[in-house]
C-alpha cells in the first residue's frame, strides 16, 4: 500500500508539473503563435511525424501489448493527472468567466481523457489477464514445498515431478522451540524502556534464528500491541558505513509514518552522517570516529529525533538479523551505532548472529565478546537440535517423499532403515534441508515413472550414501574412486583382471589394505564417515570389526546373489557407475535378463526366446556373464517360468560357448547347472514329457548326465573312494540314460557319426554303462572306434589346461577306459589328417607318442583352439 501511495504521489507531482507547463503554453498562446507562424497544416504534420517517431523509437506499439508493468503505464497516469487538473481548471475558468476558457479546449481535454481512459483500461485488462495466467502457470509449474508440508505429507504434487524444498524464510515451528519464542515475545511485549533496549539471539549458522524471529514477529502482530516491527532491513546491502547509517534512519522515519517535515528528516540524517564521520555529505568512505567536540551535537540531534518519535504512542522493534555477514568493520560500526548514536527512546533492538563468527570478527578489530555484553542487555540462545526430534523430522520427511514418488516397498524400507544413520550427519535445519534436497533428485530418478533412467539401475541406499559423502567430503569421495581396489570386494576381476590367489599374495594384499585404512581414517574429517562407509563396503566393515583377514571372502556380509541383483557399489560390475553415471555391459546384461524373466513367468516362450537371442547376439563374447545373471534371477521364477527357461537353456547347451575359464564356469557349464536346478522346480507333467522326449536324444547324453551330476549324492566306499548315487527325479533320468546306453549297444549305434555326435558325448554314454556289471565297456565301445572317427575320439580324450598359455595333452586315464594305445596307433597309421583341426589333433597325438616327459607330451597355444570335426 505504501508503495502504491508513493507511486500515486509521484504521478500527481509529474502531472502538476506538466499542467503548469501546459498552462503557461496556453496563457502565452505558444501553440497559436506556432500555427500562425508556420501554418496549421505544417504544424499538424510536424505533430503527427513527431508522434510517429516517438512511437517507433520507444516501441510504444509493442509496449502497449506487453503484459508487464512499464514506464509507459506511469506516463499514462501522469498524463491523466495533467489532463484531469487542466479539465478542472477549464471548468473553474468557465464558472468564473475567465478569458482563457474556450469550449474547444474543454472538449479536446475530455476527448483526450477518454482516449487515455480507454488505453489505461486496455492495459489493466492485459496486466490482469497476464497476472492470472502467471499465477496459474506458477501453480502448475511450482515444484517446491515447504519443510512443514513435506513433514506433514501435505504435498499436492505428481510423482513424475521433481520436488524441491523451498529455502525461503518460514514462520512455522517444527523443532518445538515454543518456549524460546514465547519468552522473547513476552519480553518485548512487557518491555517499556525510556531508552533503547537491546536483545540478542545467538545460534550457529542454519540453526533457525530467522525462523524464530519470524514466529516472534507473528506473535507480536497477533497480540495487537502498539508495536511497529522492522524486520526487512538488510544491513549488508550498503556500500559503506555512512550509507548504512542513513538507511537505518530512513527505515525508522518511514516505519513511524508520522507526517513530519521530510526536509527536516533529511537534515537530521545529513548532520548525523557529517558529525559521526567528520565529513560533509559529498564525501564517503572515510574511517568513522566519535570526536569529543561532536558528542553534544550528536546528542542534540538524537534528542530532536526522540521528540519527533514521541508524537507516536507506538514502540519500535528493530530486528537486525545475521549481522556477522557485514564483515568486521561494518559489524563493529553497527554495534556502536546501536549502542551510542541511535540510543533512541522506546526502541528495542534485536541482534541476531552466529557467536563463533562474531567472536572472530570482534577479534579482528581488537575486541572480545565482553564488548558485546556491554551492549546487549538480554541474551537468548538457540537451543541445540534434539537428536530424537531430528530423527523424527528426517524420518517423516523421507517417508513422505517415498510415498509421493511411489517407491516400491522393498526399497522404501531399505531407505527408511538408513535414515537414523544419515541423520547423524545433519547438524541443523538448514543442513537437513540441504540433505533432503540432495536426495530428492535421487528419489525422483528412482521413482517408478522414471525407471528408465540410469539411477534406477543402482542401489538406492548405496547411491544416497555415496552422494552424501560427495557433498560433504569431496576429498574422501575422490579417494574412494581413485583407490577402488581397497573398496571393491565382489567381481574384482571385472575391474582388476585375474588376481593371484596364492596365500602369500592374499597376506600381502590384506596388509596393504589395513595400512591404507589406517592412514585414511587417521584424518578426523574422514573418520567421521566410517559408519557410512562400513554400511556400503564390506572391507571397511571388516576393518572396523578388527578382523585379521579383511579381504577374506568368508566375511562377505551379503550373498553374492544379492550383491549383484541389488547392484551393490562394492561389486566391480557396478562400482564405476556410481561415480561416472555411465552404464556398462554388466548393467545392460542384467536389464536384458530381467526382461527375459518376465515372459518366462508369463509362459511366453517366444518372447523369452527372443530376449535371450538379443542378449547372446549383443554380448556373444561374454556369454558366461549372461548365464551368471540368469542364475541369479532364478529365485524370481515361477513354476511356469522354470519350465520355459528349461526349454530355452536345454536347446542353448547345443550351441553354448564352452571356452576354458579360470576358476569360474563357462557359459555351457553354467547353463547345465541352471538346468540341474530346474529339474527340481518344473511340474510333474513337464518332467514326464521331458523323460519321454530324451529317450531318443542320443546326441545329448553327456549334457543330460551333466545335469543330474550336479544333483548327485556321494557316499564313501570301503576302499575310501566316493560313490555317486541319485534320488527322485534325477534317479529317473539316470535310469533312462542307462536304458538308452543299452539300446545303443544292442542296435550298434555309433555315437561318433554325425546324427549322434557332439563333443564329449561319449562320456555321457560311458557314465551310463560303467556300473553295469553285464557290460564290458571296451568290448561295447569297440565298434565305434574307426579310422573315420579317430580324430573325434582323440579330441574327446584330450585334456586341456590354462596357465598363461593353453595346453593340450592326450590323457591316458581317459582313453584307456575305451581302448589301448596300440589300437589308437593302428587307426592313426591308416589315416591322414586333411583339415587344420585334424592336423592339430595329430600334433597332440604325436607329442604324446614321442614325448619323454610331461612337458614334451603337451602342445601349447597362445589362444584357445576351437576345434570343429
Amino acid at each position: 500500500m505504501l508503495k502504491v501511495k508513493r507511486v500515486n504521489k509521484s504521478n500527481l507531482l509529474y502531472g502538476m508539473v506538466w499542467f503548469v507547463i501546459l498552462l503557461l503554453a496556453d496563457i502565452y498562446n505558444i501553440f497559436t503563435r506556432i500555427i500562425c507562424s508556420i501554418g496549421a497544416y505544417e504544424f499538424f504534420t510536424i505533430v503527427i511525424v513527431t508522434a510517429a517517431i516517438v512511437i517507433i523509437y520507444f516501441r510504444i506499439d509493442i509496449s502497449i501489448k506487453m503484459p508487464i508493468n512499464s514506464d509507459m503505464d506511469e506516463a499514462i497516469k501522469s498524463a491523466g493527472y495533467t489532463l484531469a487538473i487542466y479539465l478542472l481548471f477549464q471548468m473553474i475558468a468557465l464558472t468564473m468567466q475567465i478569458k482563457i476558457f474556450a469550449w474547444y479546449k474543454l472538449i479536446g481535454t475530455v476527448l483526450c481523457l477518454l482516449f487515455l481512459a480507454i488505453v489505461y483500461t486496455y492495459r489493466i485488462r492485459i496486466l490482469e489477464k497476464s497476472s492470472d495466467k502467471y499465477k496459474e502457470t506458477r501453480e502448475i509449474q511450482n515444484n517446491t514445498v515447504t519443510l512443514q508440508e513435506l513433514y506433514q505429507g501435505q504435498m499436492d504434487k505428481q510423482s513424475d515431478t521433481m520436488i524441491l524444498l523451498d529455502e525461503d524464510v518460514v514462520d512455522y515451528d517444527l523443532l518445538h522451540r515454543k518456549e524460546l519464542i514465547e519468552s522473547i515475545s513476552t519480553t518485548i511485549k512487557n518491555c517499556y524502556p525510556n531508552k533503547k533496549f537491546v536483545l540478542s539471539l545467538s545460534g550457529n549458522w542454519g540453526s533457525g534464528k530467522t525462523t524464530i524471529l519470524n514466529l516472534v514477529k507473528k506473535q507480536l502482530q497477533d497480540c495487537q500491541e502498539n508495536i511497529i516491527i522492522i524486520d526487512d532491513f538488510d544491513p549488508w546491502n550498503f556500500e559503506d558505513e555512512a550509507a548504512l547509517l542513513g538507511a537505518i534512519l530512513d527505515t525508522i522515519f518511514q516505519k513511524m509514518n508520522l507526517n513530519y517535515s521530510i526536509s527536516k528528516q533529511r537534515a537530521w540524517k545529513k548532520d548525523l552522517i557529517a558529525l559521526i564521520f567528520n565529513i560533509n555529505a559529498a564525501t564517503r568512505g572515510v574511517k568513522f570516529s566519535f570526536f569529543k567536540e561532536n558528542i553534544n551535537s550528536v546528542s542534540k540531534i538524537r534528542n530532536q529525533i526522540n521528540e519527533y518519535m514521541s508524537f507516536s504512542d507506538q514502540r519500535l522493534v528493530f530486528i537486525l538479523d545475521n549481522i556477522e555477514r557485514l564483515g568486521s568493520e561494518r559489524m563493529l560500526f553497527l554495534l556502536k551505532t546501536v549502542a551510542d548514536v541511535l540510543n533512541l527512546d522506546r526502541v528495542t533492538y534485536i541482534l541476531s548472529y552466529d557467536p563463533r563468527i562474531m567472536e572472530r570478527l570482534l577479534a579482528e578489530q581488537k575486541y572480545d565478546m565482553e564488548y558485546l555484553k556491554k551492549i546487549v542487555q538480554m541474551e537468548f540462545c538457540v537451543p541445540e537440535l534434539d537428536t530424537d526430534l531430528k530423527k523424527d523430522l528426517m524420518y517423516h520427511c523421507v517417508s513422505n517423499m517415498l510415498k509421493t514418488y511411489r517407491i516400491e516397498d522393498e526399497k522404501r524400507n531399505e531407505i527408511l532403515n538408513i535414515v537414523p544413520l544419515l541423520t547423524d550427519y545433519t547438524q541443523d535445519v538448514r543442513d537437513i534441508k540441504r540433505f533432503l534436497n540432495s536426495i530428492m533428485s535421487v528419489l525422483y530418478y528412482f521413482s517408478n515413472e522414471q525407471n528408465k533412467r540410469l539411477a534406477m539401475q543402482l542401489n538406492i541406499c548405496d547411491y544416497i550414501i555415496i552422494e552424501l559423502i560427495k557433498r560433504e567430503n569431496r576429498e574422501l569421495y575422490s579417494i574412494i574412486w581413485k583407490n577402488a581396489t581397497y573398496f571393491v570386494s565382489a567381481d574384482r576381476e571385472t575391474m582388476f583382471g585375474r588376481e593371484g590367489y596364492l596365500q602369500a599374495n592374499q597376506e600381502k594384499k590384506n596388509a596393504e589394505t589395513k595400512d591404507f585404512y589406517k592412514k585414511l581414517f587417521s584424518s578426523e574429517k574422514n573418520s567421521q564417515y566410517i559408519n557410512l562407509l562400513k554400511r556400503i563396503f564390506p572391507y571397511v566393515d571388516h576393518y572396523v570389526r578388527e578382523r585379521n583377514n579383511i579381504i577374506s571372502k568368508d566375511y562377505t556380509d551379503e550373498d553374492y546373489e544379492q550383491a549383484i541383483k541389488k547392484h551393490r557399489i562394492y561389486s566391480g560390475n557396478y562400482f564405476p557407475i556410481y561415480f561416472t553415471l555411465h552404464g556398462n555391459e554388466h548393467l545392460a546384461i542384467q536389464n536384458i535378463v530381467e526382461k527375459m524373466i518376465e515372459p518366462c513367468n508369463a509362459n511366453n516362450r517366444e518372447e523369452a526366446k527372443q530376449e535371450l537371442k538379443v542378449a547372446l547376439r549383443k554380448f556373444n563374447a561374454i556369454e558366461y556373464k549372461i548365464m551368471e545373471e540368469i542364475q541369479l534371477y532364478t529365485n524370481n521364477l515361477t513354476q511356469q517360468g522354470w519350465e520355459v527357461l528349461f526349454e530355452l537353456l536345454y536347446d542353448y547347451t547345443q550351441v553354448a560357448d564352452d571356452s576354458m575359464m579360470f576358476l569360474r564356469l563357462n557359459a555351457k557349464r553354467r547353463a547345465i547347472y541352471i538346468l540341474s536346478l530346474a529339474v527340481k522346480n518344473v511340474s510333474e507333467q513337464f518332467f514326464d514329457n521331458f523323460l519321454l522326449c530324451m529317450q531318443k536324444e542320443y546326441n545329448r547324453m553327456n549334457t543330460i548326465h551333466s545335469i543330474i551330476w550336479h544333483n548327485r549324492i556321494e557316499n564313501d566306499t570301503n576302499e575310501g573312494n566316493k560313490e555317486a548315487r541319485f534320488e527322485g527325479r534325477n534317479e529317473k533320468i539316470y535310469e533312462t540314460l542307462k536304458m538308452m546306453a543299452v539300446y545303443i549297444i544292442e542296435h550298434k549305434i555309433d555315437l561318433y557319426t554325425d546324427p549322434y555326435y557332439s563333443v564329449h558325448n561319449i562320456w555321457g554314454w560311458y557314465h551310463s554303462v560303467k556300473d553295469n556289471s553285464e557290460i564290458n565297456v571296451k568290448e561295447a565301445f569297440h565298434y565305434m572306434l574307426t579310422t573315420k572317427n579317430i580324430f573325434r575320439f582323440l579330441w574327446d580324450m584330450t585334456g586341456e589346461s590354462l596357465s598363461g598359455v593353453y595346453g593340450y595333452r592326450l590323457n591316458r586315464n581317459n582313453f584307456e577306459v575305451f581302448c589301448s594305445f596300440d589300437e589308437i596307433e593302428n587307426y592313426m597309421a591308416d589315416c591322414c589328417p586333411t583339415t587344420a583341426d585334424e592336423k592339430f589333433i595329430a600334433e597332440i597325438y604325436e607329442a604324446y607318442k614321442n614325448g619323454t616327459n610331461d612337458s614334451e607330451r603337451e602342445v601349447y597355444r597362445g589362444e584357445e583352439m576351437k576345434v570343429k570335426l
